[in-house]
């Protein structure tokens, strides 16, 4: 004789993406109707590249949604939901990758960016646009025309510099 259980894992739960900011994703998901009497709680997946491990959050029955804060900006994030009963897991199911928001730092036009002088020139910092993820700071080199090698005068200037000068 072959017993089997009452009910099998549940099946995973339907995922959309609620809000995105730059450090923050939030999702909400809806239980499929198949056994979500059954639910005992989800789990919450995400991780930063594929191939790295999940980093993984428990929830309990009642939970819809779930806000991944702390995040970095303008990065691609995996999601996984998974739902489980007392007879296990759900397979995972769709893959979600969601970006952040925010970009690179955008540079100024040359015109606005750099400004010679007698001497040198001055390298207008605050000047660059910061895509929305905020510059932690600048990393400068410099060449002559006719140099093959460039020249590191700093890497790390905070962006609470206005202008360098070289």
């Amino acid at each position: 004789m072959v017993q089997t259980h009452e009910h099998d894992p549940p099946p995973s739960p339907i995922v959309t993406v609620v809000t995105r900011t730059p450090d923050a994703i939030e999702l909400a998901w809806t239980p499929q109707e198949e056994n979500k009497d059954a639910i005992e709680g989800y789990v919450a997946r995400f991780r930063l590249h594929e191939g790295m491990d999940w980093n993984e959050v428990s929830l309990g029955p009642d939970k819809r949604g779930y806000l991944f804060e702390g995040l970095v900006c303008g990065s691609a994030y995996y999601f996984s939901i998974l739902s489980y009963n007392r007879n296990g897991r759900s397979e995972p199911g769709e893959l979600l990758q969601v970006k952040t928001e925010g970009t690179v730092p955008q540079p100024p036009s040359h015109r606005t960016g750099i400004v010679p002088n007698v001497t040198g020139l001055s390298l207008a910092l605050g000047a660059w646009r910061d895509g929305g993820c905020p510059i932690s700071h600048f990393f400068i080199q410099y060449k002559s025309r006719d140099d093959s090698e460039w020249t590191l005068l700093s890497s790390r200037v905070l962006p609470d510099r206005d202008s360098v000068a070289i």
